[in-house]
């Protein structure tokens, strides 16, 4: 049996016909050692520049992995030292560029991955829902473009009519926001997003303590408790410096070492680091990796109304959401929340608006509870309070009515929020567990903001006053008080007073300041469970 040649070996696991040709116009025969340095560059264009479509290079993960295969032959291929340095230089350029995919569900744009390792196209404009263009759909909602840079997603929500060039942009903002280099390379067809490997973190280790090391490499930190010490420390220093700002911990003889070092890694992490810790195999001794990459978290004050997504998990009745990014408020950072008078929400992705709240529990290591309260469904379309006001999802300032039950200082108001044709129901206020929850209390309903009927005329007498009373003659609750600019040459205010018929569940508005009506004009309904 005649065995292969190894450059013919080579030449059949090449799995990409213009690299293939490349190296065949390379070789100059059966005999090794053949390619020189000054011929590497051309031998590398031949993978990263065969594309005309793609603006600069267009490595795929394919094609890298082909060159890895000739890396593998160098010995036969390279006529000297230089010829494999200079291989060695222009393989780097690629195998350390992250790999990026881009996903999205909106009908009116396109993507395409795969045109290079590290980058992504997308064309068309955005529909901003899942209905495509012309479409009754049974069930619609918002849709997501969505990009993953070496596993890690990154998601921004379309709006309708949106261009493709202001969603690429919109994409590289979040990635820019978590440390990466962004390009985006803009056309009237198409929007291109290429995305560069991070720059290394400059670590050093500051540690005193006598019973732990720190060893570094890369932007990974070992971290090993001596087993003479156990996982006791013998007093001292602890510390890292990260892109030369020193972060230490002072440490007593005694003191357990896990409580030193979670102190430590919250610094860092409340620094703009994430800290991936992985524990490594040891006997009665701490061994830990810590994995740092910078990260862009937002910076919020207790009490602060937000904006967050993550996925909703149940554990008996309590539901918290675990969030897709972790925030910051005052010096902790929080991945977790646990959600307070709100929808009761199933588990899964979710994308929800409310206050988040932070306690410092009296345990050791400092430990947080947060919550977050005036919750709104974010993806249902609800629209989310901000501790004055709603506001719908294009950021309109919405009209709010409360009606709040006579003769019951602790009981819930009636909230209703009016987006043009529809009224969002919750409530708010009451008796509430603590001081540190919103005084919104989350939505229940919709119903229609309609034109009245001959009933609803007949159900509300109103006067000149600004009163009104049912057809019993019971006085309604005003709720609520809207100021418009009136139509025709001569514009005049108009204003519409919301009452409210608790025994009947339905808000009147009635218009006012038309002269030759002096008492108001009923000009829309809201029918509770219509």
């Amino acid at each position: 049996m005649v065995s292969m040649h190894p450059l013919t070996r080579l030449v059949h696991s090449i799995e990409n016909e213009h690299i293939k040709k490349a190296l065949l116009s390379r070789l100059d025969g059966p005999n090794p050692n053949t390619v020189s340095a000054a011929e590497v560059p051309g031998l590398f264009r031949a993978g990263a520049e065969n594309d005309r479509t793609v603006k600069g290079h267009d490595m795929t993960e394919s094609e890298v992995r082909d060159y890895l295969r000739i890396h593998a032959y160098g010995n036969y291929l390279f006529k000297s030292g230089a010829a494999s340095k200079v291989y060695d230089a222009e393989l780097r350029k690629y195998t350390g560029l992250p790999k990026v995919e881009l996903t999205e569900n909106d009908p009116g744009l396109n993507f395409r991955s795969g045109i290079a390792k590290n980058k992504v196209e997308l064309s068309g404009t955005a529909n901003g829902d899942l209905c495509p263009g012309g479409v009754v759909c049974i069930i619609g909602g918002p849709t997501a473009a969505s990009i993953k840079v070496d596993g890690n997603a990154y998601s921004v929500q379309p709006q309708a009519n949106e261009p493709h060039q202001s969603v690429a942009k919109r994409l590289a903002a979040e990635l820019e926001a978590d440390g990466h280099r962004v390009k985006v390379h803009t056309t009237r067809s198409k929007s291109t997003i290429e995305v560069k490997a991070q720059r290394p973190l400059n670590l050093k280790s500051l540690t005193t303590d006598n019973a732990v090391r720190m060893g570094i490499q890369g932007n990974q930190i070992t971290v090993d408790v001596g087993i003479g010490a156990g996982t006791e420390l013998s007093g001292g220093r602890i510390g890292v410096s990260v892109n030369g700002k020193p972060y230490t911990e002072n440490t007593e003889a005694g003191q357990p070492a896990s409580v030193a070092l979670t102190l430590l890694r919250r610094q860092v992490e409340v620094a703009g680091f994430e800290v991936k810790v992985a524990s490594l195999p040891g006997i009665d001794t701490i061994h830990e990796l810590w994995s740092l990459r910078p990260v862009a978290r937002p910076m919020l004050a207790n009490g602060a109304y937000t904006e967050v997504s993550g996925n909703v998990q149940i554990d008996g009745d309590r539901r918290f959401l675990a969030l897709d990014k972790a925030i910051r408020i005052d010096n902790a950072v929080i991945d977790r929340v646990e959600l307070f008078a709100g929808p009761e929400l199933a588990a899964g992705p979710a994308r929800l608006s409310g206050q988040v709240n932070l306690r410092e529990l009296e345990i050791h290591p400092v430990q947080y509870q947060v919550t977050l309260s005036g919750i709104s469904n974010l993806a249902a379309g609800e629209p989310r309070y901000d501790g004055n006001d709603f506001f719908n999802a294009a950021g309109n300032k919405l009209t709010k009515l409360s009606y709040d039950v006579p003769n019951m200082y602790d009981g819930p108001s009636r909230v209703f929020a009016l987006d043009a044709n529809i009224a969002h129901i919750g409530s708010g206020g009451g008796m509430r567990r603590n001081q540190d929850v919103s005084w919104f209390h989350g939505f229940s309903a919709t119903a229609p903001i309609s034109a009245p009927s001959q009933a609803d005329y007949q159900a509300i007498r109103s006067a000149a006053d600004g009163t009104a009373t049912n057809a019993a003659g019971a006085e309604l609750t005003r709720i609520g008080k809207v100021t418009t600019q009136g139509g025709g040459p001569n514009p005049a205010p108009l204003t519409t007073l919301w009452f409210y018929d608790a025994q009947a569940q339905t808000a009147y508005g009635v218009q006012y300041g038309n002269l030759a009506r002096p008492n108001g004009v009923l000009t829309q309904v809201i029918h509770e469970g219509a």
